[in-house]
């Protein structure tokens, strides 16, 4: 009987530590700053009273006409139309041109009569500056790869075996 020896052989494998996993991670947004014209009124138009003007004058006018009157004179009067005598009195009369008396008035005139016009307002606008969102918070999933661990390992090759061999007999 022979006793055969056990072989080994020496091999590495590969073990699965972990499996193959997935992450979900949050991407926060982003922004950016924006710079644009924003109408704060629009065009209108407005009515608008304009009030009366007035403007003063001054103008002379008659305040008596020119006329002839009889007055007192001592004889012969070179600006005298006419001379007579009073026969009650015995007064000289003599009948003289008076001019005309003028005197000066102010007064207030209207010059423009109350109106309403129109006015054009253009529309108004304001630059602003503003934060806005250039991309919207997202989420995004993650590949955790499986993790896998080298160890070395002995594989048996031939098991122990025992071989017998028949003797031949001595008889």
């Amino acid at each position: 009987m022979k006793l055969l020896q056990t072989t080994y052989k020496d091999e590495t494998e590969r073990l699965l530590v972990k499996e193959e996993s997935t992450k979900i991670i949050a991407v926060p947004a982003t922004y950016k700053t924006v710079t644009e014209q924003v109408m704060v009124r629009p065009a209108h138009v407005h009515l608008k009273t304009m009030p009366a003007e007035y403007e003063t004058i001054t103008e002379q006018v008659i305040d008596k006409p020119a006329h002839t009157a009889w007055k007192r004179g001592a004889g012969f009067q070179s600006s005298a139309l006419e001379t007579r005598i009073d026969n009650g009195t015995g007064e000289i009369m003599c009948l003289v041109e008076v001019p005309a008396t003028y005197k000066t008035i102010t007064k207030t005139v209207l010059k423009t009569p109350e109106r309403t016009v129109e006015e054009q307002h253009e529309a108004e606008y304001e630059t602003v500056t503003k934060r806005v969102i250039d991309t919207a918070t997202t989420t995004k999933t993650v590949v955790i790869p499986a993790e896998y661990k080298t160890v070395s390992v002995q594989r048996l090759v031939t098991p122990e075996q025992v071989k017998r061999t028949p003797i031949a007999s001595c008889l």
